[in-house]
């Protein structure tokens, strides 16, 4: 369980609160759950997922978050990676309907290196 909330003295109030929860399944998969509050873009934003590993080679991640203030889905996500000799090819696809976007990305990253947004977190370090 993880939970935060930034409070503004200026303003004499919490400008932002998060609440999260994750579940270890089993060692191939883990689930996540997450309820967050801007102030500043007036929303309530429900965010769910979780990490599959499908193989040893294929890892999966999805994620979905729904803005409930608008009774919308906000952004869903799908990441697939690929094992190969000590490197992590990642592809990952995202839409966001709300602000009409759409984002594809291939990444080849050296395996064991964390980078900017965890291109290259490991998901196979948790194999049987």
């Amino acid at each position: 369980t993880v939970a935060n909330m930034n409070y503004s003295f200026e303003r004499d109030r919490i400008e932002q609160w998060n609440l999260g929860i994750t579940f270890d399944h089993n060692p191939r998969l883990t689930s996540f759950a997450q309820l967050r509050n801007i102030e500043a873009l007036d929303s309530l934003i429900f965010q769910y997922g979780f990490d599959y590993l499908l193989s040893p080679k294929y890892h999966l991640s999805f994620s979905q978050a729904i803005d409930l203030t608008r009774s919308r889905s906000r952004e869903v996500s799908v990441v697939v990676t690929r094992r190969l000799p000590r490197m992590l090819l990642i592809v990952a696809f995202s839409l966001d309907p709300i602000d009409d976007s759409t984002s594809a990305g291939i990444a080849l990253a050296p395996e064991g290196f964390a980078g900017k947004g965890n291109v290259g977190r490991n998901p196979f370090l948790f194999q049987q």
